[in-house]
C-alpha cells in the first residue's frame, strides 16, 4: 500500500543521503581533525572530532561551508522525494471512495460547536462556495455498548427455557433499537463528543 511505499522512499532518501553527506564529511573531516593535532589526551574518537581543532583554526571556515553544503544537498534530496512520491499520493486519494477521500475527522471541538449544526455553519463560514456537504458530530455510545455487552453476555450463555430466552433476546434487542435512534435524533449535549466528520463536496 501507500505506507509501504513511503518507507521505500524514505528509506531510499536515507541512503542518499548519507552517501552524499555521511561519507564525504567523514572522509574529508575526521582526517583533518586529526592532523589538527591539538594534543588532547583523550581517546582516538575525540582526535577525530572537532574537540581536537584549536580556536581560531582555518578548519571552523571550512565546517561553516559544509553546514551550507549539508542543508543544500538534504533539502535538494528531500525535494526530489518528494516530488517522486506525491503522484503516487495523488493516485491513491483519487481511487479511495469518495466519502473517504472528501472527509476528515476534526477532534477537541469546543463546547459551543459540538452539534450537527454548529459545525456545519463553522466550516461553511471557513470555505466559501458550498464546499461543505455535511457535518457530524460524533454521539457518546456507553450506553448503547452496555446493551450490546448484555446482548452479547445473553446469547452466550446457556438457557433452560427457550421462549423466556428468545423474549429477553427481543427485549435486549429493542432497547438496541430505541438507544440508537434516541441517539441518531439526540440534541442532548450530554449525548456529544469533541469529535465530529465534516465532509466536502469536491
Amino acid at each position: 500500500g501507500l505506507d509501504v511505499a513511503m518507507l521505500l522512499v524514505f528509506i531510499d532518501l536515507c541512503i542518499k543521503l548519507y552517501l552524499a553527506v555521511g561519507i564525504p564529511l567523514v572522509l574529508v573531516f575526521c582526517p583533518m581533525h586529526y592532523l589538527a593535532d591539538r594534543n588532547l589526551k583523550t581517546d582516538f574518537l575525540d582526535k577525530m572530532s572537532i574537540m581536537n581543532v584549536s580556536d581560531g583554526d582555518y578548519l571552523y571556515w571550512l565546517h561553516s561551508v559544509a553546514v551550507w553544503y549539508v542543508v543544500v544537498v538534504s533539502m535538494e534530496l528531500i525535494i526530489h522525494q518528494q516530488r517522486k512520491f506525491l503522484p503516487r499520493r495523488y493516485e491513491w486519494l483519487e481511487n479511495l471512495p469518495y466519502s473517504r477521500s472528501s472527509t476528515i475527522l476534526v477532534r477537541n471541538i469546543p463546547t459551543e460547536y459540538q452539534s450537527d449544526e454548529a459545525l456545519n455553519k463553522y466550516f461553511t463560514h471557513l470555505f466559501a462556495g458550498n464546499r461543505v456537504q455535511s457535518a457530524s458530530i460524533v454521539k457518546q455510545t456507553q450506553g448503547l455498548q452496555n446493551l450490546w455487552a448484555q446482548f452479547d453476555t445473553h446469547a452466550s450463555s446457556p438457557y433452560d427455557n427457550e421462549d423466556e430466552f428468545r423474549s429477553h433476546a427481543q427485549k435486549l434487542a429493542n432497547q438496541i433499537c430505541g438507544e440508537r435512534e434516541r441517539l441518531l435524533h439526540s440534541t442532548d449535549a450530554d449525548d456529544m463528543s469533541s469529535c465530529g466528520f465534516v465532509t466536502f463536496s469536491c
